[in-house]
């Protein structure tokens, strides 16, 4: 996934998947682009740093997480790195056998 579908991504689940017009509204864009963009047009710039604003500032974020981990880099040690990164990966394992055993259940429950 890249940084334009997971910003999209997280914007339709903070919003509660909004209409094309509310989702104009609160970002200011067209509803003509909002739809193109939804549709695998290439977002510019400021319209990705629109939407990112947006959810940062609904998910309470006063730094993003990548300055948060260029922040850790700088002062903890290199084990409390590891522990990080080790937390990370463990989350990212989870979250990928649980979107596997949904995905598993949809097609049981389809057949």
């Amino acid at each position: 996934m890249n940084a334009q579908d997971a910003i999209l991504k997280q914007f339709m689940m903070l919003k509660k998947n909004p209409t094309l017009q509310e989702m104009s509204q609160e970002t200011g864009i067209q509803v003509t682009r909002v739809f193109r963009l939804l549709n695998g047009s290439s977002m510019k710039l400021d319209e990705y740093l629109i939407f990112r604003s947006i959810v940062e500032e609904g998910m309470g974020c006063n730094l993003t997480f990548s300055a948060m981990l260029a922040e850790c880099s700088n002062k903890l040690s290199i084990d409390a790195l590891k522990d990080i990164e080790s937390y990370i990966k463990r989350k990212l394992q989870l979250f990928e056998l649980l979107n596997c055993n949904k995905t598993k259940q949809a097609h049981l429950s389809i057949a």
